[in-house]
């Protein structure tokens, strides 16, 4: 008699089973020196090893060194500083938040990650702009 599980046949048929593919979880864990920072853009090159270098940076105005205010006649300390009396100094402050060094492969990870990102932004956008045409 054949395998009742395939008409017509007078030969056993392999059953076909479904190979469980093997997993491996990942556990994202924060590190003690781990936080959320602001880039306003990138600084790097290859390094002598030749890995990429990349350090990321924030523009903004110097914190001033001194600012002075006026006492009033109640001894209170008057809200208006005296512009004239601030030191700081001229320029922009670029801060270097923090540096990654990375090999070829986890860089072109990364610019994967970055170009699809940057391509869901872009039609987030482009649909918010539609959006607020139709309301007009």
């Amino acid at each position: 008699m054949g395998n009742p599980d395939v008409k017509g046949s007078g030969k056993m048929a392999k059953k076909k089973t479904a190979k469980k593919k093997e997993r491996l979880p990942f556990h994202y864990i924060k590190a003690n020196q781990f936080r959320v920072i602001h880039a306003d853009g990138v600084h790097g090159g290859i390094t002598p090893r030749g890995y990429i270098q990349m350090a990321l940076f924030s523009d903004r105005h110097p914190i001033p060194q001194i600012v002075v205010h006026e006492i009033d006649q109640d001894g209170k300390v008057s809200p208006k500083e005296l512009a004239s009396e601030r030191v700081s100094k001229p320029g922009i402050v670029r801060e270097v938040e923090t540096e990654v060094i990375m090999d070829l492969d986890a860089a072109k990870v990364i610019s994967k990650w970055l170009a699809n990102k940057i391509s869901m932004v872009e039609k987030l956008r482009k649909q918010a702009i539609a959006e607020a045409k139709k309301k007009k």
